[in-house]
């Protein structure tokens, strides 16, 4: 299953245009395997891939079918295309940002929190509202924000 999988990843990644090649490896931790690609950055950015990649990857391993070891993923993304309920659960999706400190503090999107104490809809556009800088992770770095916590 693992292997079959990691050639089938391996070929898709081959789909990425410049060539690139990320580290793949297989590794093992307390009798559980891991695969673990690692993209580095690269002088020949941006890298242009087939816009399902992110999709396809995500839905092998929630297909249960295909992953009948149920192998975990975790990954991070640019790539808002998956950030929707259609993919994740509000649980699933997760946020890092530095604070003043220059710490990191990582938070889940079900952590937040509307002014009525309301958790974020199941049904609520999770990209759009990631955009407008909904969830503290501002991707435009317009707003300072006190991390102390993700609803600040």
């Amino acid at each position: 299953m693992v292997y079959h999988n990691a050639r089938w990843l391996e070929c898709r990644l081959k789909m990425i245009n410049p060539d690139y090649s990320p580290i793949i490896d297989k590794q093992e931790y307390e009798n559980k395997t891991f695969l673990v690609i690692w993209c580095p950055g690269g002088y020949g950015r941006p890298y242009a891939s087939p816009k399902t990649m992110a999709k396809d990857i995500i839905e092998l391993f929630s297909d249960k079918e295909k992953n009948r070891c149920g192998a975990q993923l975790i990954f991070t993304s640019h790539d808002l295309s998956t950030m929707n309920n259609e993919v994740y659960r509000r649980d699933e999706i997760w946020f890092v940002a530095k604070g003043r400190s220059q710490k990191s503090k990582l938070y889940s999107l079900v952590e937040f929190k509307n002014d009525k104490g309301e958790s974020v809809r199941k049904d609520a556009k999770y990209d759009k509202q990631y955009l407008e800088g909904k969830y503290g992770a501002d991707p435009y770095l317009q707003k300072i924000i006190d991390w102390s916590s993700p609803n600040a």
